[in-house]
C-alpha cells in the first residue's frame, strides 16, 4: 500500500504513525512548526459505584490518600483512601 502523506515526519507540522497495534494511529504535533497548536485540556472523571466487597489492605500510605493498595474480591487494584479518620488511626 506505501506511505499515505502524513506518515512520514518530514516539514509537516503533524505526522500520523501507527502502534504496535494496527488498529490503532497515534498523532504527533510538532509545536515548534505549528503557530495554531493548542493543547487540548483533559478532564478526569471520576464515578462512584456502590457495591459489596471482600477488601484486604496490602499496602498502606499514612501521609496521602494516593499510595494505597488492597485486593478487592481476589483482584489487586490501586485505591485511594478518604477517610483522614481511619489513616489518623494507623
Amino acid at each position: 500500500m506505501g506511505c499515505q502523506p502524513c506518515e512520514i515526519p518530514k516539514n509537516h507540522f503533524f505526522y500520523v504513525k501507527k502502534t504496535r497495534d494496527s488498529n490503532k494511529y497515534k498523532v504527533f504535533i510538532d509545536k515548534q512548526l505549528s503557530s495554531a497548536y493548542v493543547p487540548l485540556k483533559v478532564h478526569q472523571v471520576e464515578s462512584t459505584e456502590t457495591f459489596e466487597a471482600v477488601v484486604k489492605f496490602i499496602a498502606a500510605n499514612i501521609i496521602n490518600p494516593s499510595g494505597w493498595k488492597a485486593i478487592i474480591n481476589g483482584q489487586e487494584e490501586y485505591v485511594k483512601m478518604e477517610d483522614e479518620f481511619f489513616i489518623e488511626r494507623l
